[in-house]
């Protein structure tokens, strides 16, 4: 079995490397709420083709007060 055999459906243009427009794999998510100010998940993707690797960062919602 392939990485892109497990690999979420694609739902936008964001699932494209941009180095090589090879298709980036999910990894996983990690809440990083505890340890992060700004940030309360970070999401990882790995290129299928080049191996390049991708880090996306939630922002925490604002708090009212």
């Amino acid at each position: 079995m392939s990485l892109r055999d497990v690999s979420r459906p694609p739902v936008q243009s964001g699932d494209v490397c941009w180095y090589c427009r090879g298709r980036l794999i999910w990894g996983g998510d990690h809440d990083i709420s505890e340890e992060e100010e700004f940030f309360d998940m970070s999401s990882n993707l790995s290129c299928s083709d080049c191996g390049a690797h991708v880090i996306y960062y939630r922002l925490k919602e604002q708090e009212d007060g």
